[in-house]
């Protein structure tokens, strides 16, 4: 079980000639520093989940093969060689030969945080109806098996592009944001997320004011490549323009419901990846992953 803060990496786990070669992948740095604790001259990793350049990991799953017996001081000496504190393994489990990170999992679960700045929005009623709204498109798709090639990078080594969403949420965290903590989209969010997005977003000195934040936590089968980032943006393009249809009145957008709820899920079916930009990939993180 692994985490990584994705922001100092240019790429998760597939290798890119582009890449600095004084800036390994998470794959890169994480196989080195294993090998340099064992006796070995190759080691072969496997991942339940590729991550973009800049994307982090809370529980992410990788699997390796040895014929040597791992030390019980295993972890701590391998976390110990992350001398900035970039990765940290959470624990090691031995298995049998047949055991594949990444076909050895049932689903992989997102999060994504979208700090809002105070400059440059500041209707917190705004933000809590674009999110309603979004919320709603999102779990109007969930348990359904959808083709989402036009909500990814394309097919790219991948033997289907069909997807089924067990769960996808959006939320919006500020001063008119949600309070209960029982309705935390992850538990204690509510608590922590101002110094989660000033953390993210601070850059040197410079001090950020927030209305809140917009977090989306999707679960699925699977995910094709930015797929998340994807979502992301097209979720709340869609959102936004109906918003606009009804002049952002409330009582207008819930009267209509039955008219834009599958507004989203008609883009999916339309397969279109050319009106889609992919959102930053700094606020994307590997959340967890479930295995068989």
């Amino acid at each position: 079980l692994i985490s990584y803060n994705g922001i100092r990496f240019p790429g998760g786990y597939e290798y890119n000639p582009s890449f600095p070669p004084d800036k390994p992948t998470v794959q890169g740095l994480l196989t080195s520093r294993m090998l340099s604790l064992l006796s070995m001259k190759k080691l072969w990793v496997a991942t339940a989940g590729r991550t973009d350049a800049k994307v982090s990991a809370k529980a992410g799953l990788i699997s390796f093969a040895t014929w040597e017996e791992i030390p019980l001081k295993f972890v701590d000496e391998l976390n110990s060689r992350f001398e900035g504190g970039e990765i940290k393994i959470h624990g090691l489990q031995s298995t049998d030969s047949s055991f594949h990170a990444a076909f050895g999992t049932t689903s992989r679960e997102y999060l994504y945080i979208l700090p809002i700045l105070r400059n440059e929005f500041s209707n917190s009623d705004q933000l809590s109806a674009l999110t309603d709204v979004a919320d709603c498109m999102l779990s109007n798709v969930v348990g359904q098996e959808l083709d989402y090639i036009g909500i990814s990078a394309g097919k790219v080594k991948t033997a289907t592009t069909l997807c089924t969403f067990e769960n996808a949420e959006c939320r919006y965290y500020g001063t008119n944001g949600p309070t209960d903590t029982n309705n935390d989209i992850v538990q204690g969010f509510s608590s922590c997320w101002e110094s989660v997005c000033q953390e993210y977003m601070q850059q040197g000195s410079q001090q950020c004011e927030y209305v809140g934040c917009i977090v989306f936590k999707v679960r699925s089968n699977r995910f094709l490549k930015r797929q998340m980032r994807k979502l992301i943006n097209s979720v709340l393009l869609d959102a936004s323009e109906v918003l606009e249809t009804y002049q952002q009145d409330p009582v207008q957008i819930i009267a209509a419901k039955e008219k834009w709820k599958d507004k989203w899920r008609k883009r999916v079916h339309t397969k279109d990846r050319g009106s889609n930009d992919a959102a930053p990939p700094e606020g994307l993180c590997l959340w967890r992953v479930a295995v068989l």
